[in-house]
């Protein structure tokens, strides 16, 4: 197993309505087989032996309340101390390991029942990751954006048919392998998502369509070994998925 994570503690207090909890966990990843050799035909292959594996100190604080009998929501702050975290160095074709980052945080989320047929919910992260320490100290980790934020609804038209809608945002962050933050951000981007279901008796079936309005954006972009150039990596167009069930 690449990847395990061991839970130190987890404190709960309960009031009515609500509660909280204080949360503290270690994590570890050992780097994947592939990720010890090179990925150029012009540099010699060879094992990555100095490549080690990558630890994290998780800290979080949360509340989840309910105002009432149709709102409600959960706050969450948490911190992530990275140490030796693994990533692709452009200037080697090798996999290496970072100085230590830290990410700070809050996610807030909320659902609310508007009637017996429609329903709404909410959600919002915030994200500061940044080198502590090393050449690169005080800069933003490449790859994870700030802001995050999601909208979306669900009516039931009848007792056997469902609607739902998903919004998507996601904001600028730095290419890959632009430790330096010396290119433009890619830019953000805003998706809308769609899903039909109908269930009756034994019998489920379901339409979904990610990116409804065919949005053109990208989800990946990495920064060439100078860090002068970009490389995008486009997303999917408008898609489609259908399915169903039969309970015997």
């Amino acid at each position: 197993d690449e990847r395990s994570e061991h839970t130190q503690g987890r404190i709960y207090s309960y009031r009515k309505n609500s509660n909280a909890y204080i949360s503290f966990s270690d994590s570890f990843r050992h780097p994947l087989v592939d990720e010890y050799f090179n990925t150029s035909v012009w540099v010699p292959s060879g094992i990555n032996l100095a490549l080690t594996p990558q630890t994290a100190k998780n800290y979080e604080v949360g509340l989840r309340h309910r105002l009432n009998d149709k709102l409600i929501f959960n706050i969450t702050g948490y911190i992530i101390k990275l140490h030796n975290e693994i990533y692709y160095e452009p200037t080697t074709f090798t996999n290496s390991n970072y100085d230590n980052t830290v990410h700070r945080g809050a996610e807030f989320s909320s659902d609310m029942k508007i009637n017996n047929k429609v329903s709404l919910s909410a959600n919002y992260t915030f994200t500061d990751a940044l080198f502590e320490g090393g050449q690169y100290d005080k800069k933003q980790a490449p790859g994870v954006p700030e802001h995050k934020w999601g909208l979306g609804g669900n009516i039931m038209l009848n007792k056997f048919l469902n609607c739902s809608l998903l919004g998507n945002y996601v904001g600028e962050r730095y290419f890959i392998s632009d430790q330096a933050n010396s290119l433009p951000r890619m830019a953000s981007y805003f998706t809308v998502d769609t899903k039909v279901s109908f269930s009756r008796d034994n019998i489920s079936l379901f339409l979904g369509v990610s990116n409804l309005f065919n949005e053109e954006y990208y989800e990946y972009g990495v920064a060439n070994s100078t860090r002068t150039k970009k490389n995008y990596y486009p997303a999917a167009e408008r898609s489609f998925t259908i399915g169903g069930s039969l309970k015997f």
